[in-house]
């Protein structure tokens, strides 16, 4: 697989996860906690756009993606200790999975590729 492929891929994976973010505007219909999925549904949005941009050649789009992708990460994991419905888990982890596919398949793209001028 060439690191173009594996870019590819990884951007159609983290795309794919803010995707699912957006996904989480349902919760509204739930009865869900309003601000998360708000918060939710702007960092998928956010994902989105920045993996666009990156697919585009964008250093910091990729940037972006990656640390969005992160912090999105991080406020999906007090799902696992409260109630929440089985479809918002599922969500979840599909989230989890997509946005470890992705950066660990885009993360040589985030390396310079030569050095920075003094």
């Amino acid at each position: 697989m060439t690191t173009s492929r594996r870019r590819t891929l990884g951007l159609a994976a983290l795309g794919s996860a803010g995707v699912l973010d957006l996904s989480a505007l349902i919760g509204l219909a739930t009865g869900g906690p309003v601000g998360i999925i708000f918060l939710t549904a702007g960092l998928g949005l956010a994902t989105v756009v920045a993996a666009a941009a990156a697919s585009r050649g964008s250093r910091t789009g990729l940037q972006v993606a990656v640390a969005v992708r992160v912090i999105d990460t991080a406020l999906g994991i007090p799902c696992w200790f409260v109630d929440t419905p089985a479809w918002y888990l599922t969500v979840v982890a599909a989230m989890f999975a997509l946005t470890i596919a992705g950066i660990w398949l885009t993360t040589p793209g985030l390396r310079r590729t030569k050095p920075a001028a003094a």
